[in-house]
């Protein structure tokens, strides 16, 4: 990581998963796509500023983006994991969470899914792990920035 960046946010929360996988995007994504962040205690968000970085850690197994793309990185466990760091690209509020959460509307869920590839197409916009099910996955998440 680059050694002018100071933590400047950190956080410890349970993120609960409906649709069986968490995504890491922003909130101009889920609204290009017709959604809306909820204001709920189960999903994460953070306002962050360009060239911050975002550290996210799940449980033991890790997501890295390396060269504009996201690479997922599995080990040996029933499910994947999120364990990595995330440049931000512009100022954006950022949504750490399950994306079914973001649409009421069954059609506009549905429309993203197929958009998506039920959101295993590779994209800058998010990545997407599965969980495995559902449930609630314990969460780190740090914010470091160079803007101080």
């Amino acid at each position: 990581m680059e050694t002018n960046l100071k933590e400047t946010q950190s956080y410890t929360v349970g993120l609960c998963v409906d649709a069986g996988s968490i995504s890491i995007t922003t909130k101009s994504f889920i609204e290009k796509m017709k959604g809306k962040i909820p204001e709920v205690e189960y999903i994460k968000i953070i306002e962050c500023k360009k060239g911050d970085i975002i550290k996210v850690f799940i449980d033991d197994c890790y997501i890295e983006k390396i060269k504009g793309k996201f690479k997922v990185f599995r080990e040996d466990c029933w499910r994947e994991i999120i364990k990595g760091k995330f440049k931000v690209i512009e100022d954006d509020t950022i949504f750490i969470g399950d994306l079914c959460y973001c649409f009421e509307e069954h059609k506009s869920w549905m429309d993203l899914l197929s958009a998506t590839d039920y959101l295993q197409h590779k994209s800058n916009d998010y990545t997407t792990v599965n969980t495995g099910g559902d449930g609630c996955f314990d969460t780190v998440i740090t914010v470091y920035s160079s803007a101080l």
